[in-house]
């Protein structure tokens, strides 16, 4: 029997993180120091799987059986969004954290940039969401002005599920306690 296969929504879009605007009549050199992070939230994640389970399972798709109760075996995005390898690794991690748990990483990146007279630069980092994953990239879009990169895109996680097992037909005995 196949892999029960589903996707969970998610969208990449660019997000300001600074736009300066250079009022002196000199050429300036400024530093900036940018935070990227990746957050997973496997209780959040799993939820938003449990519920497009359940509707595949009660329309009959994706192999799904109506009640059934599944695990997440891995999750992963296309390769053709650019930043797939930090996305994937964050996600990657989904099966083994714990039920309830919240993983966290998080770190700095200094960019530095010339302004000339009169002149203004926007940057912009790109972000990863989807319900229980914010991941904002090591990615980064710089220049002129404050137009903004690229459009926001769907970019699906796409989730291996495994079929949970329960123990059934189970008869107890019962043993008096030993006097």
């Amino acid at each position: 029997m196949p892999t029960p296969q589903l996707e969970i929504p998610g969208d990449c879009y660019w997000d300001l993180v600074f736009h300066y605007k250079n009022p002196d009549n000199v050429t300036v050199e400024r530093t900036e120091i940018v935070r990227w992070s990746r957050k997973v939230s496997k209780s959040a994640f799993k939820e938003q799987t449990e519920e497009i389970a359940s509707k595949l399972a009660t329309e009959h798709k994706a192999g799904l059986e109506a009640g059934g109760s599944y695990s997440i075996v891995s999750a992963s995005v296309r390769a053709e969004t650019g930043i797939s390898a930090e996305i994937n690794s964050t996600i990657s991690k989904v099966s083994r954290i714990e039920a309830h748990e919240e993983l966290e990483e998080s770190g700095e990146s200094q960019h530095t940039y010339r302004l000339g007279p009169g002149s203004s630069y926007s940057l912009y980092q790109r972000v990863f969401y989807a319900p229980g994953v914010i991941v904002k990239t090591q990615t980064y879009s710089g220049g002129p002005g404050e137009e903004v990169p690229g459009p926001k895109i769907h970019v699906p996680i796409t989730c291996d599920l495994r079929p949970n097992k329960f123990l059934s037909d189970i008869e107890a005995s019962y043993l008096p306690p030993s006097l």
